[in-house]
């Protein structure tokens, strides 16, 4: 929008000649204003000097970035004072911060009777300060009589004239301060880009840092992927003038100064105390009382929280807000994340040279070197080496029926299972596409056998568990060999595993064993005694067990088959009524507990829906709700009653929510956000005792329900995929539901709103898979028990 494009047309016939001259001479003048506040200021005391008929006027400022509004306000003839204005926004009732589109008059009933007295005014005008692209607040004026045609007409063109003039003076700011920033933050990446070495990046940020905060010690915590843990590899003290290296690692993030940054992803500045009898530890630790100011910035890259720098100083307060360049100090620290990132990615990838992180084993060319080796050291030793090559048989139809992430997750499936059937000492490694190498160094040829038919039957009897809940079996074909008795160089080795397998390939779920490829002779009492031990754990197995191994069982113990028998029918008869009447107790015991559990969980959702009444009915629409989405995903029974079971709970934060928040009119705060943040893990924490009967995936869903698809949410800021799904779905159904409810500030949605609500939070809020399936839900009416307006 520009100048132009004011609706001149309605004030040139007026006949106002000298209003219009006013008007005209004062909109250059305050387009050339280059200050957010003068703007403001003149534009406020020009409308009330052009209708004089308006007893109140002020703008209604909206600052995006803090999520905060201020007001400037212009009665009796002149500005309201800083505190005035304060006083005047803490009171004005909530209906005055909803969206405005549109200019609105208000009068008559539509007014809280105390508005009358606050403002000085019988009806209230509201107009939009906005370009095309950004909202900059309202006009809020007010008079005892409707103006005039032409002054509303005038009110809104002052309006648009003073959202240019904001635009502009917004725009100078921006360039003023991008233009300092950006000498500074050229300078770091410059720097940052001359090495991939740790320390010498960390001295390189200190350097800089100088530029822009007053620091007498840097300390610098790095995070593993896991995040559980933080080690301090440097430390800079101002008297040493240097930094060092300090050797703390596995260091625990709970509890520390650093978890509140890194799970805000934001700079906190304070005062903690942290001390451990490591006087390694005190040595560079800035949490004490020798640094009265504190700040920990979170370094981020990639929207990965990979640290946190700790700075000390001195000084008192010299971290307070408003004395601290807090978008110059993230931009730097986020080149250093990333500059420490690369750092790590490189030195990642020089130790995964030998290892195929993807599957999580190793590669083709350790397979290669290390086969060398190991025949090397069976020589050397005189000792057998196995050799088993194992070929997944179906990757091809679980890549075309479930995606290739599917095929991924059974390669690692199969690798984990691999995986338990072998020693500790024993190599398996990626040979190519859905082919392993199994080296067993120091094995003997009954050996070889039992491992590879083992491993086969592992794999065919345990199949993949998609997130979905489905079932994929899978199963593989294996050749072994051994040597030196089949070959004694790798070349050959793998030859001739690979040519048993190519045998055992064509029937599939084959072990084919040695040069001539035979089938593996091994006895059954060597196959499963692992399984017969873990089939024992289980009571109603027990008597199936001992049908099937009865006749080794006699030969184990020995003696008169007779004697024996009676006195083992006797035994186990007196044993199996004793089990099965525990087995009854504890079936009983966990109804009860079932059912407690269900209970409780009614009484919490009721004991908020009492506090908030207007929250009434909303978990009985949770639980049809996530039920719904969990049927059409078609997740498994067991996920659907986790779900359930977070429904019931989803509201419990609220309880927490001190009362002044929720009383608080206006935009909420940092402070308010900060609290409201910290919620999830305080929830979480209520619950960790109840733990045996709320499952992992319901805690999850429940902590994790606020965070949104774009990484914008909280606690953690999780992105995409990173949010566990149960989370994922527990949170747009909330939205949803809230929705269909009245709120003491808003009435309920229409359906239509809903919609759309989902249509432009589909990939920023909510899951756009998720998303799309409600959208289509409500349009088949499939969700009218949310009683939309």
């Amino acid at each position: 929008m520009n100048v132009e494009e004011l609706d001149f047309g309605t004030l040139s016939n007026s006949g106002s000649n000298t209003k219009l001259s006013e008007f005209l001479t004062f909109a250059p003048v305050l387009l050339r204003v280059q200050n957010q506040r003068v703007v403001t200021e003149l534009a406020i005391t020009a409308t009330a000097d052009l209708i004089p008929d308006l007893s109140f006027c002020s703008l209604l400022n909206i600052d995006e970035t803090n999520n905060s509004y201020s007001l400037t306000a212009h009665r009796n003839n002149h500005l309201l004072s800083q505190e005035e204005n304060q006083q005047l926004l803490s009171q004005l009732p909530p209906w005055l911060f909803y969206p405005h589109d549109q200019p609105e008059v208000f009068k008559g009933d539509k007014l809280a009777n105390d508005l009358n007295i606050l403002l000085g005014a019988k009806v209230i005008y509201i107009v939009p300060v906005r370009t095309p692209t950004r909202t900059f607040g309202y006009f809020l004026a007010g008079s005892d009589q409707q103006i005039k045609p032409v002054d509303w007409s005038y009110l809104r063109s002052l309006a648009e004239l003073t959202a240019i003039a904001l635009d502009n003076a917004t725009r100078f700011d921006d360039l003023k301060e991008a233009a300092y920033e950006m000498g500074l933050v050229n300078e770091m990446a410059g720097s940052l880009a001359a090495s991939l070495n740790g320390e010498e990046l960390f001295n390189s940020f200190i350097a800089r840092l100088h530029n822009v905060v007053s620091v007498e010690r840097v300390t610098l915590a790095l995070l593993p992927p896991l995040g559980e843990t933080y080690s301090l590899p440097f430390c800079w003290d101002g008297p040493l003038g240097r930094s060092r290296r300090t050797y703390l690692k596995n260091l625990t993030l709970a509890g520390s100064p650093f978890e509140e940054a890194i799970q805000r992803q934001e700079i906190v500045t304070g005062n903690w105390e942290s001390r451990r009898a490591d006087e390694k530890f005190n040595e560079v630790n800035i949490f004490s009382p020798d640094f009265p100011s504190q700040m920990i910035i979170p370094l981020i890259a990639k929207r990965k929280v990979v640290g946190a720098i700790a700075l000390g100083s001195k000084d008192v307060d010299i971290y307070q807000e408003g004395r601290i360049r807090r978008s110059l100090l993230e931009k730097l620290a986020a080149l250093f994340a990333l500059a420490l990132l690369n750092s790590r990615l490189y030195e990642e990838k020089q130790l995964s040279a030998e290892f195929d992180s993807r599957i999580g084993v190793y590669n083709h060319d350790f397979f290669d070197r290390e086969l060398t080796a190991q025949i090397r050291r069976s020589r050397r030793d005189e000792t057998m080496l196995g050799l088993m090559m194992v070929d997944m048989d179906n990757l091809k139809m679980v890549n075309d029926k479930y995606g290739h992430l599917a095929g991924d997750e059974a390669l690692r499936h199969i690798a984990n299972m691999i995986g338990r059937c072998v020693r500790a000492t024993d190599v398996v490694a990626r040979y190519g596409g859905d082919e392993f190498g199994v080296m067993l160094p120091g094995c003997t040829p009954t050996g070889l056998e039992v491992v590879a038919e083992k491993t086969r039957r592992t794999i065919s009897s345990t199949p993949l568990i998609l997130e979905n809940g489905e079932q994929v079996a899978l199963s593989v074909s294996i050749g072994a060999v051994l040597c030196p008795d089949d070959a004694n160089t790798p070349r050959d080795l793998i030859q001739q595993a690979d040519a048993a397998m190519y045998i055992a390939k064509q029937s599939r779920n084959q072990v084919r064993i040695g040069t001539n490829a035979h089938l593996p002779h091994v006895s059954e009492i060597e196959l499963t005694t692992t399984e017969n031990t873990e089939k024992l754990n289980s009571p109603e197995n027990l008597t199936e067990w001992l049908a099937e191994d009865y006749e080794r069982f006699l030969l184990w113990v020995g003696g008169n088959r007779d004697d024996i028998e009676s006195k083992i029918l006797h035994e186990l008869n007196e044993r199996l009524q004793e089990t099965n009447e525990k087995l009854n107790e504890s079936n009983n015991r966990n109804a009860q507990l079932q059912a407690g559990l269900w209970s409780g969980l009614k009484a919490v959702a009721g004991i908020i829906e009492n506090r908030e009444p207007y929250l009434a009915g909303g978990a009985k629409k949770m639980i049809k709700l996530v039920r719904l989405i969990g049927v059409k995903i078609n997740l498994a029974p067991e996920a659907i009653l986790d779900l359930e079971a977070a429904a019931w709970l989803s509201n419990l934060g609220r309880v927490l929510i001190p009362e002044s928040i929720l009383k608080y009119q206006g935009k909420l705060n940092d402070t308010h956000w900060q609290r409201i943040r910290q919620i999830p893990q305080d929830v979480v924490g209520i619950l960790m005792p109840f733990d045996q009967l709320l499952s992992p995936s319901s805690l999850i869903a429940i902590k994790h329900q606020r965070e949104n698809f774009d990484g914008s949410g909280y606690p953690l800021g999780l992105v995409g995929e990173e949010i566990p799904l149960s989370a994922r779905i527990l949170g747009i159904a909330s939205a949803l539901v809230a929705m269909s409810q009245d709120r003491p500030f808003r009435s309920r949605r229409t359906k239509a709103v809903g919609q759309r609500q989902l249509e432009r939070g589909a990939g920023r809020q909510f899951d756009p898979v998720l998303a799309s399936l409600l959208i289509n839900q409500l349009a088949e009416g499939q969700l009218d028990f949310l009683d939309f307006a």
